[in-house]
């Protein structure tokens, strides 16, 4: 019995020490946490007060000034401090009685869709991720956070949508007309435009004709700042021989069925022929034939010389285009370019020059650049003397161009003519040629950067050439986004129609015999959508003529319409737009939207480049309509050459267009909400 007790003894013992290894540490532990647990509380409580006001820290610096809170350090430790009475945001953490506080901030990306994402996504400039930790080590270490998404506050809506908001963009082969029933004061609504004229019956709509000092050689026409004012037409007439080379020529503004009246009202002499002009701000810029000195610059207010740049070619200048304050100018191989955005203080940028293929061996002594147009994101430059027959360069940031060309096209023809349409996918080039017949090209420049593989290039034309019926052209301008004016010498008629562009089917459609040829032509579209074409002769009077336009009181097939600047003061971020549209069967209506910084000294809008976008951030997308509207998110991010949201200005850009003439698309307002 004795040795049975002892083993029970023994075992109870056991039973013992198991049980106190187990109940003694759980009883130790609520011992030092009954004594911790008042401390640690009292921590933990203190930490969600200063949780709370880190966070009413950030959102204060947010509220004052968002392009200061967004320009602070990403991904690094900050702690709020008071600055002269407000929260400010300083580098570092901050311990104070034993508790730290930090606060880190984030970049936010989101999806196409605008959902937050962590991996890949667009960078969205108007949201901060905001991490604030409160940390402590006595009597435990313990730590609490939050996160918050901090956006811009400053929300702005603006509508347009009255005539006169309208009337202020600039429109071509559209209308503005009054909305019925709305309500608002002065609604307006855009609209293809109709035409009391007839592009393809010339010569019923002869209206006007005027002598000139000398046979005309350039012209560039501009319509009336206003309903009613007078158009422009400026000629250069000079052959190389000392008299007038340049004539400024006023036209009236006359509704029809009263005709428009043109006057001489200022020239210009010199030894020099004038073989292209682009006007800008009150200044007429003269491409010549001279080989010093080649542009000339004329002051419109009193038709004098203002200055001369050599172009240190020791070539003539052949072509010139001005867009966004920057002018290209071509003479000899190279393209020329100038910031006038400052007309007493010109600057000259990087030069480009077009390519010769491998060796050189697709120019020759003789090749030069000739006729030059600027659309967007490109300028075009047609070639003379060689295998080439257009290069196309890209325009980066500022207006300077690409070195060397993204896209070419060969043919054997001269190029006597060059015009691009509105979206910059389609090329029209009169030419001259042996064979085939001198004519008239297509082309399609949407993919400009596919025309060449290793210096061997294609010619993409579209649809079919135009045979010009023994035509030698001197030049072309496009009347409407349908409808070309091809002109020259030769041939039985030297003025000639040409319709049925959008389709790629080019077709004569009208003409007439000019005396002793055309050598240039021009089109203006006044505010109240009067069309008229100005044409320069070669005969020894009345040069000058004026010829209405339109589509025989149908609608014109397309048309298109940009919107003044919206300055909005202050860099923002714009971020949808809403259009009420009208979009009837067999017709079209598109949109696309372009956001500018604020050129130097960054005071206003005045002189920002302006790239147009769609969805996707390209030139070449459109926004297109869902049931009565156009709306969309407003693409954020930099995209070449001058894209750029968040900025400070805005616009927007609408392409109506139909294949039945007898209805129109209509544009009723444009809605814009933007943060700041």
């Amino acid at each position: 019995m004795n040795k049975l007790f002892k083993g029970q003894m023994l075992v109870e013992l056991l039973l013992v020490m198991g049980l106190a290894a187990i109940i003694f540490p759980a009883l130790l532990t609520g011992f030092i946490a009954s004594r911790e647990g008042k401390p640690q509380q009292k921590q933990r409580m203190q930490a969600i007060t200063i949780l709370k006001e880190t966070g009413q820290a950030a959102t204060s610096v947010r509220d004052m000034d968002w392009s200061l809170f967004a320009a602070l350090p990403i991904a690094t430790l900050l702690h709020p401090e008071i600055s002269t009475g407000r929260w400010t945001l300083v580098p570092g953490a901050e311990t104070i009685n034993g508790i730290t506080r930090q606060v880190i901030i984030n970049d936010v990306y989101r999806d196409i869709n605008g959902n937050i994402v962590t991996i890949g996504g667009t960078l969205d400039p108007s949201t901060k991720k905001i991490t604030n930790t409160i940390s402590w080590s006595q009597p435990r270490a313990s730590s609490i956070n939050s996160v918050m998404y901090l956006t811009r506050t400053i929300n702005t809506t603006q509508t347009q949508t009255t005539q006169a908001e309208f009337n202020a963009g600039t429109k071509t082969d559209v209308i503005i007309e009054a909305t019925p029933d709305t309500g608002i004061p002065d609604d307006g609504q855009i609209q293809l435009a109709t035409g009391h004229g007839d592009w393809c019956n010339p010569t019923s709509y002869m209206v006007d004709r005027l002598t000139l000092p000398k046979p005309g050689k350039a012209i560039y026409a501009v319509p009336g700042s206003t309903d009613g004012s007078p158009d422009s037409a400026y000629l250069g007439t000079g052959d190389g021989v000392a008299g007038v080379s340049f004539a400024n020529i006023s036209i009236t503004d006359a509704e029809p069925p009263a005709s428009p009246e043109a006057s001489i009202i200022g020239t210009y002499s010199s030894n020099d022929a004038t073989n292209a002009i682009h006007v800008n701000n009150g200044y007429a810029f003269l491409a010549t034939d001279a080989t010093t000195n080649q542009l000339k610059i004329i002051r419109l207010s009193d038709n004098s010389l203002f200055r001369t740049i050599n172009l240190r070619s020791n070539k003539p200048a052949r072509g010139i285009n001005i867009t966004n304050n920057v002018l290209y100018i071509t003479s000899g191989r190279n393209i020329y370019t100038y910031d006038v955005s400052n007309i007493n203080s010109i600057t000259q940028l990087p030069t480009a020059s077009i390519w010769c293929g491998l060796f050189g061996w697709l120019c020759n002594a003789s090749t030069k650049t000739e006729q030059v147009v600027a659309v967007d994101t490109k300028v075009y430059v047609t070639i003379s003397s060689s295998v080439l027959g257009m290069q196309v360069f890209s325009i980066g940031i500022g207006g300077v161009l690409s070195r060397w060309s993204v896209g070419q096209i060969t043919w054997s023809a001269q190029a006597k003519g060059l015009a691009v349409n509105t979206t910059g996918d389609r090329t029209y080039v009169a030419f001259e040629s042996v064979w085939p017949p001198s004519g008239f090209y297509i082309i399609n420049t949407s993919q400009a950067g596919r025309w060449c593989i290793f210096g061997f290039c294609y010619s993409p034309h579209v649809g079919t050439d135009y045979n010009a019926n023994g035509l030698t052209p001197k030049g072309m301008t496009l009347a409407t986004e349908d409808v070309a004016l091809l002109v020259g010498t030769g041939g039985t008629e030297q003025y000639q129609v040409i319709n049925n562009l959008i389709t790629d089917n080019p077709s004569h459609c009208g003409g007439m015999s000019v005396s002793n040829g055309a050598n240039g032509v021009a089109t203006v579209s006044q505010q109240d959508s009067d069309v008229y074409s100005y044409l320069i002769s070669g005969a020894a009077s009345d040069q000058f003529m004026i010829i209405e336009g339109g589509n025989g009181g149908a609608s014109t097939t397309i048309g298109s319409f940009e919107s003044t600047t919206i300055d909005a003061s202050y860099s923002a971020a714009f971020n949808r737009f809403v259009a009420n549209i009208n979009q009837p069967a067999g017709t079209t209506i598109k949109m696309q939207v372009a956001v500018a910084q604020a050129p130097p000294p960054y005071t206003s809008c005045d002189g920002a480049t302006f790239t147009f976008v769609g969805p996707n951030g390209s030139s070449g997308d459109f926004f297109t309509p869902n049931g009565a509207s156009i709306s969309a998110q407003i693409p954020l991010g930099s995209y070449v050459p001058s894209y750029q949201n968040p900025a400070r200005c805005f616009r927007h850009r609408t392409v109506l267009s139909t294949t039945n003439t007898s209805l129109t698309p209509y544009l009723y307002d444009v809605t814009l909400n933007y943060s700041q």
